[in-house]
């Protein structure tokens, strides 16, 4: 299952039951067991581990207009993932923990509510599973749009730079007819690719297969354009 999807994510619940950072080896990044007085990697010839994120959360898709109806999907990130999400190093949190196993830090609790744009994997868990597991690639914070009631006020400094780029607007003289039509006609062609995504991107499927209880093989799915 190596399909990629993009997401607009609400966290509802962070799964706590499970550890949130593990022993890893420094080379290959998988759990290093205790063998006597030393960590040991069944791949790798180490003995030094390496703290790494693992967070498990449940979401919910971040647009969805009825969120106590909406399916969730567990997602998974790991390491650097797991260091955006909480905006902090793992070391500065296992340290914080201090080998309490009960202490849970704040950047975890405090992940609710938020939301975050992903692009993430389907696991094998989703085969077996009852909901859609997921393997987070990339995060990005989704910031809520600014609101008009807390706005403040232009002040006359800001005033001044505003009407003069309305001036510096009024000045610039209108494009030539061939300029206009040439633009036209891009505006066209860019409006008739976007038109034919979307209808793909419905032929393949919908953002309910993506949280739902059936593995997606459609949806919203991600290419990468570099």
């Amino acid at each position: 299952m190596d399909e990629r999807y993009r997401f607009s994510i609400l966290v509802t619940e962070v799964i706590l039951s499970s550890d949130w950072w593990y022993k890893s080896c420094k080379d290959c990044r998988k759990k290093v067991q205790m063998e006597g007085d030393t960590y040991k990697c069944s791949r790798c010839i180490t003995t030094v581990p390496m703290p790494r994120y693992k967070i498990s959360l449940n979401a919910i898709d971040a647009d969805a207009k009825r969120h106590e109806d909406s399916p969730f999907a567990r997602f998974i990130f790991w390491g650097q993932q797991g260091e955006i999400l909480t905006g902090k190093q793992v070391l500065i949190l296992v340290a914080e923990a201090n080998s309490r196993a009960e202490y849970t830090p704040p950047e975890l609790t405090g992940l609710v509510g938020k939301k975050f744009t992903v692009i993430a994997t389907p696991t094998r868990d989703s085969l077996d599973g009852e909901h859609m597991f997921y393997q987070v690639e990339s995060t990005e914070p989704l910031f809520e749009p600014a609101n008009p009631e807390n706005a403040q006020p232009p002040t006359e400094e800001t005033q001044g730079e505003n009407e003069s780029q309305d001036n510096t607007l009024e000045a610039t003289p209108p494009p030539s007819p061939s300029a206009a039509k040439e633009e036209e006609n891009d505006s066209t062609g860019k409006r008739r690719k976007r038109n034919d995504h979307l209808s793909n991107k419905n032929k393949r499927g919908t953002k309910k297969d993506l949280f739902g209880q059936q593995p997606a093989h459609a949806g919203t799915e991600y290419t990468d354009q570099n």
